[in-house]
């Protein structure tokens, strides 16, 4: 994690795909929102997590998306 969060550090990085194992993607997203970069994640978080980094991203001025494809598609795939 230290490379990553120097990265994030850098000032160079604008947008973040968070795409880890789920139980480390509200880490993730809050570290990258925190440092004011804006954050695509992949899956969705508990909604009192997201609530959570939904007031870090507008806190920061930077936007944060989930992707929700995966759930909605799976469902087509049984």
């Amino acid at each position: 994690m230290i490379v990553a969060t120097q990265m994030l550090d850098s000032g160079i990085v604008d947008l973040v795909v968070v795409s880890t194992p789920p139980n480390t993607h509200y880490e993730w997203a809050k570290a990258a929102l925190s440092r004011g970069v804006h954050v695509m994640q992949e899956q969705p978080v508990h909604p009192d997590e997201m609530l959570s980094l939904l007031r870090v991203a507008k806190m920061n001025r930077v936007l944060y998306a989930v992707n929700d494809f995966y759930s909605r598609i799976a469902p087509m795939r049984r």
